[in-house]
């Protein structure tokens, strides 16, 4: 595996940044079937309504990319992770420990995201376990 350095982009680096990693936000969502797209992604990152997270070797190939939204709940705030793609980000638990407390250190009490089950059972591997299941039909 690729030894990656996790960090956060401050809105001024977008320009850089973005297109590294466009493609592992679009993967990331899929599971989302078609309620955003990337360019939604980064409006909201260039709004601060998201954050970007990247997983980057030495040589600065990004392999991974995480758009989190701190969303206020009547009782706390959720970290939501919008979009996640690419390797060696939420599969490296020392990085996802790095990740939650920028998340603590932002105010968020909780993490969520929506996933495949498959992504389930990885994300499983942390700690995180089902609250709810979102199920969908077209009309």
């Amino acid at each position: 595996m690729v030894n990656l350095h996790v960090k956060y982009v401050a809105r001024e680096a977008l320009d850089h940044y973005w297109p590294l990693c466009e493609t592992h936000i679009e993967r990331g969502l899929i599971p989302a079937q078609g309620e955003a797209n990337a360019k939604h992604v980064l409006m909201e990152l260039e709004a601060g309504r998201a954050q970007l997270i990247v997983g980057e070797d030495e040589h600065g190939t990004v392999h991974s990319a995480m758009a989190v939204q701190f969303q206020p709940m009547p009782n706390y705030v959720v970290a939501h992770v919008y979009s996640i793609g690419g390797r060696g980000v939420i599969d490296n638990a020392h990085h996802w420990a790095g990740i939650k407390a920028w998340m603590k250190a932002n105010g968020a009490v909780k993490v969520q995201g929506v996933c495949r089950p498959a992504q389930a059972r990885l994300w499983g591997r942390l700690g995180f376990e089902p609250v709810y299941q979102i199920v969908r039909q077209d009309l």
